[in-house]
Order: C-alpha cells, then structure tokens, then sequence
C-alpha cells in the first residue's frame, strides 16, 4: 500500500503537534526557557517544534520547510514584515493571530532577531 502524502497532510500533521505541544502542561515544563525570559518561553511554547530551539528549524520543521531563522533572508526583513507572518502565518506556517497578542508577537520578533547563523 502506498501512501501520497500531500502538502495538505503536511499541514494537518503541523497543526496536529502544534496542537498537541501547546496543551500539553508536560510539553510546557519541559521546554521552559533556559533563561527564563518571556519571549523564549513564548518561542519555545509555541514556535520551537518546528523551528527549532535555536532557530535552525526542527527535523518536522525541515519537512515543512520552514526557514532558517538565522539565515540572512530573515534578518533583511523588517520586524513589521516578521510580525505580520507570525500573526497571519504563511504557507505550512498557521496564524498566531487570536492567540498571541501583539506586545508577544513584538516580544518574539525581537527574540527571532538574536538568532545568528
């Protein structure tokens, strides 16, 4: 039997452990920031399973092709323009909008910016 996993699977499966990471009260505890500071809990609690913890993108996240954090084409884009993909989402990517505020999205946008290649 052969399975033809199309991107829309792709899609259920990303939201599907998004879902699951962000109910979760042990995923929650386990991936508490190391630092303590509000926008790595905020990354790790919600951008890290497919992104990565430092932004090099997870094994699901690579499967999803999410870009690299640290690479220079997300660096040249302004905070505005990050802001607005964390709130609307992008291609695999759902839309944090409803369920991050905008001081949390601002809060990540400048967490997303610390990450270097």
């Amino acid at each position: 039997m052969r399975m033809d996993w199309s991107n829309r699977n792709w899609k259920n499966i990303a939201c599907l452990v998004i879902a699951i990471t962000m109910i979760s009260p042990v995923s929650r505890a386990q991936s508490a920031a190391p630092d303590g500071s509000p926008a790595a809990e905020l990354f790790k609690n919600n951008c890290a399973v497919c992104h990565g913890e430092n932004g090099a993108g997870s094994v699901l996240g690579k499967r999803l092709l999410t870009p690299d954090l640290r690479s220079k084409v997300i660096h040249q884009k302004a905070p505005s323009a990050l802001a607005k993909t964390i709130s609307t989402g992008k291609k695999n990517m759902p839309s944090f909008d409803g369920k991050l505020s905008s001081a949390e999205i601002e809060k990540l946008v400048e967490y997303v910016r610390q990450f270097h290649h």
